[in-house]
C-alpha cells in the first residue's frame, strides 16, 4: 500500500482509536474510538512517534496508528 501524501484525503475505519496529543508534549490529552468510518485530510507522520499519523478531524489534529490509515478520495 502506498503511503499517503500530506494534504490527501485518507479513509479511517470505524473502531479506530484516535488520540489528541497535548501541544508541546507527548502526553495524550483525549482519546476516542470512531463509531463510524471517516474521510479526513492526512497531515503527515506524527512528530512524537513514527508509528502514528496525524489527521485533521473535527477541527483538531488527531493521531492514529498508521495501520488505520488507508488511501481515500482523490483531491479535486
Amino acid at each position: 500500500m502506498m503511503k499517503p501524501k500530506e494534504g490527501e484525503y485518507v479513509y479511517i475505519p470505524s473502531s479506530s482509536k484516535m488520540m489528541l496529543i497535548q501541544e508541546d508534549s507527548v502526553y495524550v490529552k483525549k482519546t476516542k474510538i470512531l463509531d463510524k468510518p471517516v474521510y479526513v485530510v492526512y497531515l503527515g507522520d506524527s512528530d512524537t512517534d513514527r508509528e502514528y499519523g496525524q489527521v485533521f478531524l473535527d477541527g483538531q489534529v488527531w493521531h492514529t496508528s498508521k495501520i488505520n490509515i488507508y488511501p481515500g478520495k482523490k483531491n479535486e
